[in-house]
């Protein structure tokens, strides 16, 4: 992803710096979309749009961008690195959306999926940090930690 800045709210989520900047970046890579029909690079920019998304607060956005991103991986047996990458992506966006049934019932399967497939095994500390997140922002600091 281009180099976009941004800090960290109280919520200690990410800010963009520059809304405009990262705008003109999710115009690119709408551009970027439209000329490539290779799955791979499609799921790759797919997911960086939807990270911006999230990011903007264009939560419905993303998330259809990261259901799309899925559906792909899936259709074109792109593998299971892309898949959990995509769907903690996915999980986090119904965290901010303080969707937590949804978000709650993801990471447990993320992390579980993590656990189990040694393909997997690069992404448990990812799938640790975002499910501690995810309870944080559920109050649950405990659990959390």
């Amino acid at each position: 992803m281009k180099h976009l800045k941004f800090n960290f709210d109280e919520n200690l989520r990410e800010a963009p710096e520059k809304p405009e900047e990262w705008l003109r970046h999710i115009d690119s890579i709408n551009i970027e979309l439209k000329k490539s029909s290779d799955p791979l690079i499609l799921v790759r920019k797919i997911g960086e749009l939807g990270t911006c998304q999230r990011i903007l607060h264009k939560l419905d956005e993303a998330q259809a961008n990261f259901e799309t991103a899925l559906q792909l991986i899936d259709k074109n047996n792109l593998g299971v690195e892309l898949e959990v990458q995509n769907q903690i992506r996915l999980a986090h966006v119904h965290q901010w959306k303080k969707d937590f049934s949804i978000s709650n019932k993801m990471f447990s399967l993320i992390l579980e999926n993590c656990q189990k497939n040694e393909n997997l095994k690069a992404y448990l500390p990812f799938a640790y940090q975002h499910l501690g997140k995810n309870l944080y922002d559920q109050g649950l600091f405990a659990k959390a930690l």
